[in-house]
């Protein structure tokens, strides 16, 4: 089915009976649902539908992109902010000298 036309067939859920743990869980404690047997078929359609959306995909591929981001900015971000890495980036260029490198005294 297209993405579109699946999410409206979705069924209804009782909502009454996640939001509790949901609450819970951005409170960061744990969380044990209790769902009756005729919600579980219905829960589980709409989590499926949820967790496998384009939505969900295109959230996901931000996060990952912004996180690389962080990984490529925070060498850069650290040589500005500590004066005593850049002192010593400074001397990376003198470990690929033919000469002996004679440690300096700090």
């Amino acid at each position: 089915k297209h993405q579109t036309e699946y999410k409206k067939d979705l069924p209804a859920i009782n909502l009454t009976i996640v939001r509790p743990c949901l609450e819970s869980v951005i409170q960061n404690q744990t969380c044990n649902l209790n769902i009756p047997e005729e919600d579980y078929d219905n829960l589980n359609i709409v989590l499926t539908s949820i967790l496998h959306s384009t939505e969900t995909s295109q959230i996901l591929g931000i996060l990952v992109f912004v996180s690389l981001l962080n990984s490529l900015a925070n060498p850069i971000l650290y040589a500005i902010w500590y004066p005593e890495f850049r002192k010593y980036a400074t001397l990376i260029p003198s470990w690929f000298k033919k000469e002996k490198y004679v440690r300096p005294r700090l």
